[in-house]
């Protein structure tokens, strides 16, 4: 789902949603001649919702601001309980914007990053991922290196080291659980876990 108060950027999107055309099927059936076909200034997609997402997304669109808001409450606890860990960087929350936190993604020994350091700052990540999922906390990497992707990085014969920060990013990053519904006591769980780290 896409907002926007940019009256322009979202007539766009919505023909980019149906194949770039021009105008709807509904607004084509109700016009004056209802058989021609709709103009296509774009290249589109087809990604229009099914009525039963719209009408879920829609209702989630209500409660967006409490998920928001409960998001960034879970957040904010993991920042002071982890503020001291010179060894896990939280996620940076810039003055004059609002992070939504759709996850909570972290840097691994960010410190000890560097191109030749990568592969054993990995393992210890993984190492450690392991250790929380075997009590019951399920973390993932908390992103990808496109660039290391099989496909990409296969059709245009790329290396890791090509882009340095990505593959740090890929290789070091961890997601810690954060999401909607998150009790008190889950989360305290989490923390614990986490400050009982050595590294």
């Amino acid at each position: 789902m896409i907002t926007t108060s940019n009256a322009d950027l979202a007539e766009k999107i919505r023909r980019l949603r149906d194949h770039g055309a021009a105008m709807t099927d509904l607004q084509r059936h109700l016009g004056a001649r209802p058989y021609l076909l709709a103009d296509h200034p774009d290249a589109g997609y087809n990604q229009r919702m099914t009525d039963l997402q719209a009408a879920i997304g829609s209702a989630q669109m209500d409660r967006a601001q409490d998920i928001v808001s409960e998001r960034q409450a879970l957040a904010k606890k993991y920042d002071e309980e982890f503020a001291d860990l010179d060894w896990l960087c939280t996620p940076f929350n810039h003055s004059g914007f609002d992070h939504g936190y759709q996850s909570y993604p972290c840097l691994f020994m960010p410190e000890e990053i560097s191109v030749s350091s990568i592969e054993q700052i990995n393992a210890k990540r993984n190492a450690w991922m392991d250790d929380l999922q075997k009590v019951g906390i399920s973390t993932r990497p908390a992103t990808h290196a496109v660039h290391m992707l099989s496909f990409y990085k296969d059709k245009y014969n790329l290396m890791p080291e090509d882009f340095p920060n990505a593959y740090a990013a890929d290789q070091c990053s961890i997601s810690l659980p954060l999401f909607h519904g998150m009790k008190d006591e889950e989360q305290n769980f989490v923390i614990e876990k986490v400050l009982e780290f050595k590294k």
